[in-house]
Order: structure tokens, then C-alpha cells, then sequence
């Protein structure tokens, strides 16, 4: 798939830009904010991002000792899981507008404060029903910090270093999900079930006080490129502050007032949050483009979410392992996963790059969209990403549909585990790649496009860690994941369709905004 692009291809003339050289400055950056200082800004977030997702599988090990604790069913504590992914799933859609139009360190101050909170409620509380609630809570907090983490990476980083910064963010949020049932199978023996909800205090505490203490804001719609100094001391680190106050004078910057429709260079004013805010996470699933992309990533997202469930009750059965052994055998899909996070990133980044090359080559009007911060509404966005996207995929796809008839065929658990590991190097980056995309195409509703893949693609999984166990019985291990590895495979021509003709979309979709009809 990775052939030359040409305007011509796209189904005619190359058209003209809506703008002309002129109204570019070239020599302006996407971002003013140094490489050191971006890096220090991901690896923070990255710990943040690691700390609050943990909590999907931490408790996954201690379980069956909750379960005897509180005298219920299998049935009433398995609600620990699914209401968690219920509340996961729907948070993130409904919390997009505080971020994009409030700032991220407010964002994510609130939910890591939440988060905080309910972990020490967790760790204190001695009820069945105050678990439950708690977890909500709990689940509340952290479910966003993906959709978060991704947006900081996508304010700071042009189309062209993009994969470079979010591809290690998506690496730590599978790692986090594959080493959670490690520490927790640690935590519980030497020190009680409740540490580890004194543990996520802690971590989440500690990530707290470091966006209010140095981590500065990075919304595009608050601080522009980062030459805008943001307006009002709680959009700004105490240090920052506690400078201003020891300089007693102005920075050399200015505190403007925006215009709603200025570029996100210059940043915009923010406003009140209102119903259609709150709900345009939904609205963006209307769009063709982010529906095909959320859908696919859903449907991956469902058959990892049956592993992982299938791994914690059936494995220390099947393979006589311990609680701790079961833990550790998350590992080979976090680590692999990491991996080829970090390799998707540089081959996205090297994609782009090589895309962008062959257009300055062939048509001397398209300007380079990493200086532009509106980004470039006749880039192929689509073909720089799907084509570092489909080999992942289909590697995904096949290791999903072998893994079912290797675990019922009693191979080794070496075997099986492999097998995981090539699951999470190549589903890991995918979602990787398809996030990265997703952001491209909405630059300026990066929470809102992620809250609604968070959306779908956690009820999705919801569903199947539900069902998982009653398709084993029907249907065997082997038939069971070779379904959920063929909804890839049926779904990958739709991703074939938004190669070819999603730049067409984006065209006709500009061509009706400026027509007044959008």
C-alpha cells in the first residue's frame, strides 16, 4: 500500500488551498515549548497516565479474596469489573469539553483529585456497597486519563513528531494495564488487600501535586503555541507563580483576549461549557471518518479485553499457576506492546515525513503542515497512518484468531504467552496509530474524538469480558477467538475505504462549512 501519493490520485485536479503563501509564516512553529521541555512534560503525563490506569486490573489477583471477605458471589464481585468499564466508557465522552475548553491541567487536576479520593475511600471502607460505589468513583477519575494524556501530546507536538510522543504514551497505558495485576498479586500477600488502594493513593497524590506544582498548560485554546501566557493563577504551575511573584513585573509576553475563530497559534477565549459541549463527543461518531477508525479499535479492543479476562480465571486452572503467576502472565503483552509502541511512533514519524517529501516534489503550493498550525486540510493524513497501520492490524488479527486453538489445544504456556506477546506488539500500536489519526483529523477536539472511542470501545469491551466465558462453553476456545479475530478481518475493508476516499471527505466537508451548510 505504500505508493506514491499524488493530488491527481484523490479523484482529479489538485485543488488550491484556502489560503495562500502569503497568510503562512513558515518560519513560525507549532510549538515554541523546547524538546527538553516536551519531553519532560510526556514523561510526567506518562506517569500520570500509568497511575491512574493501573487501576482497571490491579485488583484483579485479590478478587476471590474480596469475594470471601464480603460473603458474595462470583457473580456480585465480577460488578467490580464491568461497573468500572461502564463508568470508563461514558466518563471521558461527557469530561472532553472541560479539557478542550478549559485546560488540561484543570482537567486533569479535578480527575486525579477524584481519583485520589477514592482510592483512600478504597483502602478505608467496609462494605460491599461502599466497593461498588468507590469503584465508581474511582473509575470516574481515571478513565480519562487517555483521551488527556493523548490531547497534551497532540498540543505540543506537530503532525510531522507526533508518533514519537504518542506512541510511548499508549505504551504505558497497555503496560499499565498488563504489570496492574503484578503489583496487585505483590501488594496483597506482604502487606493486605487495602495497600493496594493505599498504593494508587499514594501514586495519584504524588502525580496531584506535580501538575500543581510545575507541569504548565499546554491547551492550544488557552496558550496557543505556548507564547500565550494563560489567564488566571490556577491555569498555571505554582512555580510559575511564585516566580511572577518574586519578579513583581510582567512577562515579556502579553495576556490577550481572543477571538473564538483565531487559529489555535494565537489561542482562543475560553467560554462557558454548555449542552451541545457535553455532547459533542457523541456527535463525532457521526462523522464517517471517526466512526470507521473508533469501530475497528473497538472491535481489537473487545478480543484483548477477552484475553485479559480469560487469562485471570481460566489460566491458574489450566496451567496450575499461582495468584502471583497468574500476574506475571500479563507481562509478555505489556512488554511487547511497549515495544512496538515505541517502533509504530518512529515509523509514523518517518511515514509522514517521506509523504510530505514526495508532495513538496510533485506540487510546489502545498506548504509544510508541521509550520502550520491549522494543519494542512489537503494532507493524506489517512494514507501517512494507514499505511504504518495495516501490517499491525493484520498481525493482530491473525494472532488473535491462533491464540483461541493454541490455549485449547494445551500447548505450553510458553506457547500461549508468545502468542500474547505478538498480541500486544501489534494491537498496542495499533491503537497507537489509530488514536494518532483520530487527532489529526480533529486537532482541535482532541479529548472529544478520544472520549468517544473510549466510548465505544469499553462498552464493547465490557460486553465481551461478560460473554467471553458462555462463547468458551458453547464454543470452545478456539472457535470463540476466531470470531473475534475475523471482526477484524471483516472490518478491515472499511479501513481500506477511509485510505481511498477520506480525503475526499475532508473536502467535501470544508467545501460545506464555507458553503454555511455545517
Amino acid at each position: 500500500m505504500a505508493h506514491e501519493y499524488t493530488p491527481e490520485a484523490q479523484g482529479g485536479v489538485a485543488k488550491q488551498p484556502a489560503f495562500s503563501s502569503s497568510e503562512i509564516t513558515l518560519t513560525t512553529p507549532y510549538c515554541v515549548t523546547s524538546t527538553p521541555r516536551k519531553i519532560f512534560i510526556i514523561t510526567l503525563t506518562s506517569l500520570a497516565m500509568i497511575t491512574t490506569m493501573i487501576a482497571t486490573n490491579i485488583v484483579l489477583p485479590v478478587l476471590p479474596i474480596l469475594q470471601h471477605n464480603y460473603g458474595v458471589s462470583t457473580t456480585q464481585m465480577n460488578l467490580l469489573v464491568t461497573v468500572f468499564s461502564l463508568v470508563q466508557g461514558i466518563t471521558p465522552a461527557l469530561m472532553s469539553s472541560l479539557s478542550d475548553l478549559q485546560g488540561r491541567r484543570l482537567a486533569w487536576m479535578l480527575t486525579l483529585a477524584i481519583y485520589t479520593a477514592a482510592n483512600i475511600g478504597l483502602a478505608l471502607q467496609n462494605s460491599y456497597t461502599a466497593l461498588i460505589i468507590l469503584r465508581c468513583l474511582q473509575s470516574l477519575g481515571s478513565s480519562c486519563a487517555i483521551p488527556f494524556g493523548f490531547a497534551v501530546a497532540a498540543d505540543i507536538s506537530s503532525p510531522a513528531e507526533r508518533g514519537r510522543y504518542i506512541g510511548p504514551l499508549q505504551g504505558c497505558v497497555m503496560g499499565a494495564f498488563a504489570f496492574g495485576p503484578v503489583i496487585g498479586g505483590l501488594l496483597e500477600p506482604a502487606f493486605g488487600w487495602r495497600s493496594i488502594f493505599w498504593f494508587l493513593g499514594i501514586c495519584s497524590g504524588s502525580a496531584l501535586f506535580a501538575y500543581f506544582l510545575v507541569i504548565p498548560e499546554t491547551a492550544r485554546s488557552i496558550v496557543g503555541d505556548g507564547s500565550v501566557e494563560p489567564v488566571g493563577w490556577w491555569r498555571r504551575p505554582l512555580v510559575q507563580n511564585v516566580q511572577r511573584g518574586l519578579s513583581r513585573e510582567r512577562d515579556s509576553r502579553h495576556t490577550y483576549t481572543y477571538d473564538k475563530g483565531l487559529s489555535s497559534t494565537g489561542g482562543t477565549e475560553t467560554r462557558r461549557i454548555n449542552t451541545s459541549d457535553l455532547l459533542r463527543a457523541f456527535t463525532i461518531l457521526g462523522e464517517k471518518d471517526a466512526f470507521i477508525l473508533v469501530i475497528f479499535t473497538s472491535l481489537f479492543y473487545a478480543g484483548v479485553t477477552a484475553m485479559w479476562a480469560t487469562t485471570g480465571s481460566h489460566f491458574a486452572s489450566i496451567y496450575r499457576l499461582s495468584t502471583l503467576e497468574v500476574g506475571f502472565s500479563f507481562l509478555p503483552y505489556g512488554i511487547a506492546g511497549a515495544i512496538g509502541s515505541i517502533l509504530s511512533g518512529r515509523l509514523l514519524d518517518f511515514n509522514y515525513t517521506r509523504i510530505q517529501t514526495q508532495l513538496r516534489q510533485k506540487a510546489t503550493y502545498l506548504e509544510d503542515p508541521s509550520k502550520n498550525p491549522n494543519g494542512d486540510d489537503y494532507f493524506p493524513y489517512e494514507r501517512a497512518r494507514l499505511q504504518i497501520a495495516f501490517p499491525f492490524a493484520m498481525l493482530a488479527s491473525l494472532s488473535l484468531l491462533s491464540y483461541g486453538w493454541i490455549v485449547q489445544t494445551h500447548c505450553s504456556l510458553a506457547v500461549a504467552l508468545v502468542f500474547q506477546g505478538l498480541i500486544g506488539f501489534s494491537g498496542t500500536p495499533l491503537l497507537g496509530i489509530i488514536y494518532t489519526l483520530l487527532i489529526d483529523l480533529y486537532p482541535t477536539q482532541a479529548v472529544a474524538t478520544q472520549g468517544a472511542a473510549d466510548l465505544v470501545r469499553c462498552w464493547l469491551g465490557a460486553l465481551f469480558a461478560a460473554v467471553i466465558d458462555y462463547m468458551i462453553d458453547s464454543m470452545g476456545w478456539g472457535w470463540s477467538f476466531t470470531l473475534l479475530g475475523l471482526d477484524m478481518v471483516v472490518a478491515m475493508p472499511m479501513l481500506g475505504v477511509l485510505y481511498w476516499y477520506g480525503l475526499k471527505w475532508r473536502e467535501r466537508k470544508q467545501e460545506r462549512v464555507k458553503a454555511g451548510s455545517l
